[in-house]
């Protein structure tokens, strides 16, 4: 390796320590090591032999010329700027994978308590390092005890199979407690992803809140900004926006229908923020907010004690509070949260437009997920939209 190339990478490698000084060596460690692996898997006979292993000799060589750094535990924050567009969630891979990650991703797929919320969804990729993506945003939609002991299997795995040298690194989500949503996984050149007071927010979901955030529109921002950018890292992420399409559960691996969702929350954060606190068109516009994160779905639904099922509480907790206020302000308004329930008991407060998801026993005839809440203003009933469980 030499000329411009080699002077780029040794100005990264020798750079001072940073959280993107980090993230470049881990990225570099781990394609030396995936090429090392990979040629000698591969042995002579393979046509790209030689130029791999020459390769990651070379890479080798950098690296160890280079300060070694101590481990980064420092936030990095750089944006996520696009979905993920691989293949679509519900179609099977080419190839099932092999070796420890793969094979805990398969005895995970095979746990009745995780397979009732996958539905047809794999986390057996190609990469190891899009495994572990799929694995961990996968026990976001699980039962926190479920997603707990898969979780502990997943870090035993990392720390005792997956060899490699690399620092962690972070992309920090703005949240009211530290919280791992990814662990980072060096060998595999990956960072973490991770909730912190004071994380960053989504720069277009603060444009499109504006200067002024208060009445509950700071906690809005967080809860925008998380949905958004765990929705752009897992591939199985659908919405069921009525706003955008009249029916039915959208791909947000699919590059327009994700632009098309960002545009429509950004529209309805800015409608709020320009509204007056606990008028009658704030709470409009607020229950229209909350249906847009809320309409953040999986097939089928996550658990509702999951971190999403969590996020969507939140939402309507500020929801409810927002009512509350301009009830004590003297507003007549109330508002019903549909809950998980027999959907039989809530037909009342939604229209025509809920969602059947084909769900089987034991869930069939209950309520899955409530994408938008009932709400009254006035004499003015607004229904509510859920989805809900059929044989």
């Amino acid at each position: 390796m030499g000329g411009r190339l080699e002077e780029r990478l040794r100005a990264v490698l020798d750079g001072p320590d940073s959280p993107l000084t980090a993230l470049a060596r881990a990225v570099l460690t781990g394609t030396q090591a995936a090429l090392a692996s990979g040629a000698g898997a591969a042995g002579p006979g393979d046509p790209a032999h030689a130029a791999c292993a020459a390769l990651a000799g070379e890479l080798a060589a950098l690296l160890a010329d280079a300060p070694s750094g101590a481990p980064s535990t420092a936030p990095f924050t750089a944006p996520f700027t696009a979905p993920f567009t691989g293949p679509s969630a519900t179609t099977e891979p080419h190839d099932r994978g092999s070796g420890p990650l793969a094979e805990l991703a398969n005895a995970f797929m095979a746990d009745p308590r995780v397979a009732a919320y996958l539905g047809r969804s794999s986390v057996v990729k190609h990469a190891d390092v899009d495994t572990w993506r799929a694995l961990w945003t996968a026990c976001l939609r699980l039962d926190p005890a479920v997603a707990g002991e898969w979780r502990d299997r997943a870090r035993a795995i990392r720390d005792e199979r997956l060899n490699g040298a690399g620092p962690a690194t972070w992309l920090e989500l703005p949240g009211t407690v530290p919280r791992v949503l990814v662990e980072p996984a060096p060998a595999l050149a990956t960072p973490g992803i991770r909730e912190a007071p004071g994380g960053p927010w989504d720069p277009e979901v603060a444009d499109a809140l504006g200067a002024d955030l208060g009445g509950g529109l700071a906690a809005l921002a967080v809860l925008a900004t998380q949905v958004v950018r765990i929705a752009q890292v897992d591939p199985t992420t659908c919405h069921a926006l009525e706003g955008l399409r009249t029916s039915g559960l959208h791909p947000l691996d699919d590059p327009r229908t994700w632009n098309a969702y960002r545009t429509e929350l950004h529209r309805r954060l800015a409608a709020l923020a320009t509204a007056e606190e606990g008028s009658p068109a704030a709470l409009r516009a607020h229950r229209l907010v909350d249906e847009a994160l809320c309409s953040i779905v999986h097939r089928p639904p996550a658990h509702p004690a999951s971190w999403w099922g969590g996020v969507a509480d939140r939402s309507r907790r500020l929801l409810e509070e927002h009512v509350q206020r301009a009830r004590a302000a003297g507003v007549d308004a109330e508002v019903k949260v549909l809950e998980i329930r027999p959907y039989a008991d809530l037909q009342g407060y939604t229209g025509n437009r809920d969602i059947a998801y084909r769900a089987g026993d034991p869930r069939s005839g209950e309520i899955l997920a409530c994408l938008r809440t009932w709400l009254r203003v006035g004499e003015d009933s607004l229904p509510g939209r859920v989805i809900y469980g059929r044989e």
